[in-house]
Order: structure tokens, then C-alpha cells, then sequence
């Protein structure tokens, strides 16, 4: 946890502190949720989402966010939806939306490696972004990019 938490840390240095902070609290909530320490995990959420909130963001545990994602403008306006896998490299702008096509989280996209994804783009459903894709600013996807 102490190695991803520092990863997070050096890929967005240049973010500023309210996405290091919540990225922080991303990774700490992610690891203690899944452990027996109860009240700690409740502290560290009321945190989170308080974070989450002054950014306008959704960074929910149960998405696989990978150390390495890049956050250039900070979470400003980023929604992820819980089911939702970012791979290493991957660099993603304000405005994104990577949400499920239902309330059910199993239909909701992976993002390969080393992909771009423009301000205010959209990802929608239960696709796959290939390696090495660019997603340009304001499109909206719908369908699986290989």
C-alpha cells in the first residue's frame, strides 16, 4: 500500500493536493476496506468522499485504478464507476466519465494501457479501450476500440 500510495504520489506531483489527497485516501480506503479494521475504514471514507465532493469527482473503492494513472488537471469533474479497471500509463484529463451502461457494475469499461483520454470524454458500457489508444477531447464511446 506504502509503495502505492508514493507511485500515485510522483505520477501526479503536478496535480495538486486535492488529488493527491484523494488518491491518498483512495488507497488507503481500498486496502482497510478490505481488512478488519472497521472504524478506521469508516473514517477514512467520510474523508474520501468529503474530498471526493469539493472535486466533484467519483473515485469509488471497488474501481481498479492502477498507481500509474496520470491525472494531469486533477479529478476535477472525474466520474469512475465502481466496476470500471484503469491499466498502468494511462493519462485522463478533467471532465471524463467512465461509467457502467446500468446500475449494474459489471458492464463497465476497461481501459488498456497507455491510453488518452481527452477532457470530457465519455466511456460508456462494457467495453475495452485497446493499448496505446487516443480518445479525443468531448467523445463519447460507446463501443469497444481495438
Amino acid at each position: 500500500m506504502i509503495n502505492e500510495i508514493f507511485t500515485r504520489w510522483e505520477t501526479n506531483r503536478k496535480s495538486g493536493f486535492l488529488c493527491n489527497a484523494i488518491l491518498t485516501t483512495y488507497s488507503i480506503g481500498k486496502s482497510v476496506s478490505e481488512s478488519k479494521l472497521r472504524y478506521f475504514s469508516i473514517i477514512i471514507s467520510i474523508i474520501h468522499k468529503f474530498l471526493c465532493m469539493l472535486a466533484g469527482c467519483s473515485l469509488p473503492y471497488k474501481a481498479e485504478i492502477a498507481p500509474s494513472v496520470l491525472f494531469p488537471h486533477g479529478l476535477y469533474g472525474v466520474f469512475i464507476s465502481k466496476g470500471a479497471q484503469v491499466k498502468n500509463g494511462c493519462i485522463i484529463f478533467h471532465q471524463v466519465t467512465i461509467g457502467s451502461s446500468s446500475l449494474n457494475s459489471a458492464k463497465s469499461p476497461l481501459i488498456c494501457e497507455n491510453v488518452l483520454i481527452g477532457a470530457g470524454a465519455k466511456i460508456i458500457g462494457q467495453i475495452k479501450v485497446a493499448n496505446g489508444e487516443r480518445i479525443r477531447a468531448g467523445h463519447s464511446i460507446f463501443h469497444s476500440i481495438e
